[in-house]
């Protein structure tokens, strides 16, 4: 099964698309969209939930294999981000799961200069884990640098294009930036590896929203809500939704799947 998907992706990750002499070509082959000097962006659209735990709190590595380091995370989790950050320091430089619980402790202390820096020393460390592209990808992203964001999310893809909270995370800097066709591409690859996610039909829902096919959007929106999503004031609130809210089809759905 994902000799499978991996095939039916490489004509996703191989194509090279001509939108401007600016464009590069990443490593996978996928065009990025924002060129060298692209401006900051402000961030338009919410998400009505992330895909992973995202930046709120740490992420435990599944075998921490330093004692110190174990004990440091357990200092993390409590919120002691100073006592944590002067336990992680000690070892960042040779051991990756310390590196990357730095890079927590550095962002939930305000420190963002200092985690973007321990993230990318845990990448070095580490080539293989996509942890910290990842976690790279949605800070650059809240600071507006969607350039970076943009790049880190396609490294990560480059090692594992199967990581469909990636192509998400990806798809929603696209959307956000208004780069429509290659938001629903990402949206439509998260369906591909997982058929029964939630997130990806209801951003493709908008997408045809905002694009004007209400009929496209209903359908997506139906199959997000056979998927469980669950967020129905977001769906209620969507500005992007606005016009299919007008509609019977969507008070239908409404009712069915979310009944008062």
């Amino acid at each position: 099964m994902k000799n499978t998907l991996l095939l039916l992706l490489l004509p996703l990750l191989f194509q090279i698309s001509v939108y401007g002499q600016n464009d590069r070509v990443t490593a996978s082959g996928k065009t990025a969209k924002f060129g060298s000097g692209s401006m900051a962006m402000v961030k338009t659209r919410t998400k009505p939930k992330d895909k992973k735990m995202g930046l709120s709190g740490p992420r435990r590595p599944e075998n921490i294999e330093n004692e110190d380091v174990g004990a440091a995370f357990n200092t993390l989790e409590e919120g002691n981000y100073d006592d944590a950050i002067e336990q992680l320091d000690d070892f960042s430089d040779s051991d990756p799961d310390a590196a990357f619980g730095l890079g927590f402790a550095y962002y939930l202390d305000g420190q963002t200069d200092r985690a973007i820096e321990a993230f990318q020393q845990m990448a070095e460390l580490d080539p293989e884990n996509t942890d910290a592209l990842y976690y790279l990808g949605l800070i650059y992203a809240e600071e507006g640098d969607y350039e970076k964001a943009e790049e880190k999310l396609l490294d990560l893809l480059t090692i594992n294009p199967m990581d469909e909270t990636a192509w998400y995370e990806l798809g929603f800097l696209y959307l956000d930036a208004g780069y429509y066709e290659d938001a629903y591409e990402c949206f439509d690859t998260v369906l591909l590896i997982n058929p029964e996610d939630p997130d990806a039909p209801y951003e493709m829902a908008r997408l045809h929203a905002i694009s004007g096919n209400t009929e496209e959007a209903l359908s997506a929106l139906e199959l997000a809500f056979a998927n469980g999503f669950y967020d129905a004031e977001f769906v209620r609130m969507d500005p992007d939704l606005e016009e299919v809210r007008n509609t019977e089809a969507y008070e239908e759905l409404m009712a069915t799947y979310f009944p008062e």
